[in-house]
């Protein structure tokens, strides 16, 4: 199944794409400026506000994603100066540390690539010029000579054709060598494969290190960016998600589900697969669901799970024997796979748990940062009512005046409660923010009579609204 933030990561790189092209054809032209390569680099990920673009597009795949897991636009996130996830770093410093790593991976592409152009263009033009001055390279030497042109060739970012037309004429450059006359005189046809040689490695290292070039922005850069940006936007889809979805009475359960371009066989398989609580393979309660993304690049995610399609009496806490016998029906190369070699050893002699070897196995679960305020975090303090209440009194209509406090008792339905508050979805479409951080809220106010039960709706961004008094009971002295 395709993730549901596909379409969202290929829109950063499209645009991250896009910004590299510009960052090419700035380091190409401070090189031939005479720029050392960090202070190429460095200049033109500056001119070409790099930083900015990328914790900008960062955070747009962060609201997109949550926003696709609520199911709704989500207009602000929750702040991200503090730490971001259970790594204690905080986004801008993963951020900070994905551009530094991003800068350096550049560097050291071109770097390498220079290294071997260096090396080439000094045998290659050894070669020729030691001709031109009667310091023929013997058979003995030859080797070592070419053998520096041939590494060149097959290590260089060039084209297929580029690098065949290479190493050609570095065989053509040793049969003329070895068909020196027996007195090692030199001849014509040698001069002619030393000077095609020396233009051939010239031309084709002008060539690689443009290659070099594109290759460390468009891929190796774009590697880094795509990584933090798949794994920070998986892990909003999954705040919106559970946002969304944990008070929803109708749903019992989630169900993992690989993605369509899941690459390689870890512990997302498992987890898909084996029955870890009772509820069938790969379905966890919502409470007990492992946190996305799993590991970097993970595109994995969850689908809904209605009351009437499982047994919820049958779940049960197995995850350890549901491990044991979802490893027992895999190869031993598999087990290996996902436990490491001793792990999978240790596994089969019975002598380890399998979760002390699990690859990227965690005991913590889920739970969505646009919930981290519980209900007791929300309304701390008396609240002021917005609006005139009435009430009759001995039959005579009287009322609550407007702003009269009213002390906060608990959260009842909504953000915070674990109960469904099934208006949400009109509060938010008459009054704004997310359906999922609306609640329903009981408090007293207290007269010198009476003491009135108070309802009312309570959003962080939107206020307190719709007071009504639900009873009120004369108070005894």
């Amino acid at each position: 199944m395709n993730s549901p933030i596909q379409e969202i990561l290929t829109a950063f790189s499209m645009a991250y794409k896009e910004k590299g092209q510009k960052v090419i054809a700035l380091v190409a032209m401070y090189l031939a400026d005479g720029y050392s390569v960090p202070d190429a680099v460095d200049k033109a990920m500056q001119t070409a506000a790099v930083s900015s673009f990328f914790t900008e597009a960062v955070h747009t795949v962060i609201q997109k994603a949550a926003s696709a897991g609520a199911g709704s636009d989500i207009p602000l996130l929750p702040e991200l100066t503090g730490a971001w996830d259970a790594s204690g770093m905080t986004l801008s410093a993963k951020l900070h540390g994905a551009e530094t790593e991003m800068r350096q991976v550049i560097i050291s592409t071109i770097q390498a690539q220079q290294r071997l152009g260096a090396s080439a263009t000094r045998v290659a033009r050894a070669l020729y010029d030691g001709y031109n001055s009667g310091h023929i390279i013997r058979r003995q030497s030859l080797p070592q000579y070419l053998d520096t042109i041939t590494v060149f060739a097959r290590r260089s970012d060039l084209t297929d054709q580029d690098r065949t037309t290479l190493q050609r004429l570095i065989r053509r450059a040793r049969r003329q060598t070895e068909n020196m006359s027996a007195d090692g005189a030199p001849n014509k046809s040698l001069q002619t494969a030393y000077r095609q040689l020396l233009d051939a490695v010239e031309t084709n290292d002008t060539v690689a290190m443009e290659n070099a070039v594109r290759t460390a922005v468009e891929e190796k850069s774009r590697y880094v960016a795509e990584r933090i940006a798949r794994t920070e936007s998986a892990r909003a889809w999954a705040d919106g998600f559970h946002a969304r979805y944990d008070t929803d009475d109708d749903v019992a359960a989630y169900k993992w589900t690989l993605s369509s371009r899941h690459p390689h066989y870890d512990i997302c398989d498992m987890y898909a697969q084996a029955d870890l609580w009772g509820l069938g393979p790969g379905i966890f309660p919502k409470d007990k669901t492992p946190i996305l993304p799993v590991h970097p690049h993970c595109l994995c995610h969850l689908s809904l799970v209605y009351v009437t399609e499982i047994d919820k009496s049958k779940q049960r806490n197995q995850i350890r024997n549901g491990g044991n016998a979802y490893l027992k029906r895999q190869s031993h190369q598999k087990r290996c796979y996902l436990l490491g070699i001793d792990g999978a050893r240790a596994w089969e002699k019975g002598r380890a748990d399998w979760r002390q070897y699990m690859r990227n196995w965690s005991s913590i679960t889920a739970k969505s940062r646009l919930l981290e305020n519980t209900a007791d975090d929300i309304i701390k303090s008396e609240i002021s009512i917005g609006q005139q209440l009435m009430y009759k009194d001995k039959g005579k209509d009287a009322f609550i005046p407007e702003h009269t406090m009213v002390i906060p008792k608990k959260v009842i339905a909504g953000l915070g409660s674990g109960s469904k508050l099934r208006i949400a979805d009109k509060l938010a479409q008459t009054y704004g923010g997310m359906a999922q951080e609306w609640q329903k809220v009981v408090g007293v106010i207290i007269s010198d009579k009476y003491l009135f039960d108070i309802h009312w709706y309570h959003h962080k961004d939107m206020g307190d609204i719709l007071f009504k008094i639900k009873s009120y009971t004369e108070r005894r002295e």
